[in-house]
């Protein structure tokens, strides 16, 4: 089974916009979450900064069906799609039956880069019936369990391990990690075909004007030590330096590089995601922000010309270097160097844009 509707298999697809829930993983234990859409958190009642680099056993609860963990564990290391029937609990703490599909996301040769999930609620579904609101007995800050599935090999499913699988002070059963997955209804091996473009999501995105100060007031980059080359006037064409590429999925996830946003490759450069230390910087939630374009950021002393001159640079696949005067959520006027540069996947083809920023004022 798909993951969803149309297939989903590269990186870039999974970061489109979408009204389906979505959250992305890395591909190896413990599956910690490097990118969540709005989607997911409006259904599940976290902000991504509020789980990223974390793994998802925070949605299990009481009656989180724990008993196949090891089979799905066995998918997973075997890069199978699953589908799964399984019940989460809402920050609330509200029961919520989902199906979720599972899948690599893969490269062009087969190498898996990420996992990703795909929430659909079922609110009518039969297994929420009689099952209470969960108490909030776990805090997100409190380090994750070991996964079940990477247990010795003699120790029965649910049982305590070494670092300490306690029960629920009010009797329920010792929670177990599941990372994105619950209980398995299918699975089967990926197919390493190509992907069939989503277009339903992102239709409504794509039609938008390139005018370049109306929107994009930062565009996307990295330092300039890192930066690749121009690309050149082709657009979206291959470049021949191929050690200055600078790789999409080598930039997800890495929260360690400073405020960074990554835009989808097309006008109006929406922006697809914003990690953590952009959020706290520019003071806007990930949620907020997304399908936006980065005029956000401008104001009244942001330079029109400036923003023309990276814009052009955009269009033309060029890294560029631009220090302007921005505006965070609540007004605040700060200067911003921000390093503009295109993503690409393993054929050398830019599939998004990144913008780094560094308050210098």
């Amino acid at each position: 089974m798909c993951v969803s509707e149309t297939l989903i298999n590269r990186l870039e697809q999974a970061l489109s916009l979408s009204d389906e829930a979505r959250v992305i993983t890395s591909a190896i234990s413990p599956f910690k979450i490097v990118h969540t859409n709005k989607a997911w958190s409006e259904l599940t009642g976290y902000a991504f900064t509020e789980v990223v680099g974390k793994s998802c056993d925070f949605l299990n609860g009481p009656h989180t069906e724990q008993k196949t963990l090891e089979r799905l564990g066995d998918c997973i290391r075997a890069k199978k799609t699953v589908t799964v029937q399984v019940i989460y609990y809402k920050k609330s703490g509200q029961p919520l039956s989902v199906r979720l599909s599972c899948s690599p996301v893969l490269r062009s040769d087969g190498t898996v880069t990420n996992m990703l999930g795909v929430l659909r609620s079922d609110p009518s579904h039969p297994s929420l019936i009689g099952v209470p609101w969960r108490r909030h007995l776990t805090q997100l800050a409190a380090p994750p369990p070991p996964h079940s599935f990477d247990r010795p090999p003699n120790q029965p499913a649910g049982s305590c391990t070494a670092a300490g699988h306690a029960t629920h002070a009010m009797g329920a059963p010792a929670r177990v990690e599941a990372g994105l997955y619950g209980r398995a209804l299918e699975d089967q091996p990926v197919t390493h075909s190509a992907s069939i473009p989503i277009a339903a999501a992102n239709a409504s995105h794509s039609k938008a004007s390139a005018c370049s100060s109306d929107v994009f007031s930062i565009a996307p980059s990295l330092p300039p030590s890192t930066a690749p080359a121009a690309a050149g006037l082709g657009g979206m064409r291959r470049s021949k330096r191929a050690r200055d590429l600078t790789k999409l999925d080598s930039v997800l996830g890495d929260e360690t590089q400073g405020a960074v946003v990554i835009t989808a490759k097309d006008p109006p450069y929406n922006i697809i995601h914003a990690n953590k230390a952009w959020c706290e910087l520019c003071g806007y939630e990930a949620e907020e922000v997304e399908g936006k374009t980065n005029k956000i950021l401008t104001g009244p002393e942001t330079d029109p010309a400036q923003l023309n001159e990276l814009m052009r640079a955009v269009r033309r696949c060029e890294p560029t270097v631009h220090t302007l005067v921005n505006y965070k959520k609540g007004g605040k006027r700060f200067v911003n160097q921000v390093h503009v540069s295109p993503l690409y996947d393993e054929n050398k083809d830019v599939v998004a844009f990144m913008a780094h920023l560094t308050e210098v004022a």
